[in-house]
């Protein structure tokens, strides 16, 4: 069975290196599009209470040769009913912002996940931090670009992240400064979440929200 899996990619606010992936026993790193070991999301060690966990998705059992369904990529068009961006991310060296990049907008999945998800990520920084965040969502056929902005100091940066609770969400995330069409970061943070076709159903993912929101209130001392 698979984990939750983020990476993260360090950068600058205000001249200050947010070193994202410290919180998690990794290191953040420049990123690189064109290199292997940037571009996929990397499983972590999670620092988040055993349970918060989104409970992992069932996998196939190994067929003889020790083989499995989840190496196999069925479908690579955004399109299609089987495509499966996480897997694409597992098995290729497309990163999580990458995919979400080339996938067309599904209307009837994007509007409604997009409004979900900003009601719930701003209840949920509503509850866990102390300052301002403007939230945005923006999905396409089965992914979606978490933005936070308004956040002056990094270290407020960090403590929305780490409130967000990314791997309840997402099967697969990827995170990293917010950037203008051109490239130059903008200030704020970039969330791009990826969905296996099981969390494209919207009764499948309202079970997903609903363990998130479960979850609201910060471990005690911790706020």
């Amino acid at each position: 069975m698979s984990r939750p899996s983020i990476s993260f990619v360090g950068f600058a606010i205000a001249g200050v290196v947010v070193a994202l992936g410290a919180r998690v026993g990794c290191r953040g790193s420049t990123e690189r599009p064109s290199s292997r070991s940037a571009a996929r999301a990397t499983p972590v060690a999670s620092s988040v209470p055993p349970a918060t966990a989104r409970p992992p998705l069932p996998r196939p059992a190994p067929a003889a040769g020790g083989s499995t369904k989840k190496d196999v990529i069925v479908d690579s068009d955004p399109r299609s009913p089987a495509y499966d961006p996480v897997l694409v991310n597992r098995v290729t060296a497309a990163s999580p912002r990458e995919l979400f990049a080339k996938e067309p907008r599904d209307p009837v999945f994007a509007l409604l996940r997009e409004t979900t998800l900003n009601r719930r990520i701003t209840e949920r920084l509503r509850k866990r931090v102390s300052f301002p965040t403007e939230v945005n969502v923006t999905c396409r056929t089965s992914s979606c670009d978490l933005t936070l902005e308004g956040v002056p100091r990094s270290e407020d940066l960090n403590a929305a992240l780490q409130a967000l609770d990314v791997q309840v969400l997402a099967e697969t995330s990827m995170i990293g400064p917010k950037k203008s069409a051109a490239g130059i970061p903008t200030g704020g943070m970039s969330i791009v979440m990826l969905f296996p076709a099981a969390l494209r159903d919207r009764a499948a993912y309202d079970k997903v929200l609903r363990l998130h929101e479960e979850q609201d209130e910060p471990p005690h001392g911790t706020r």
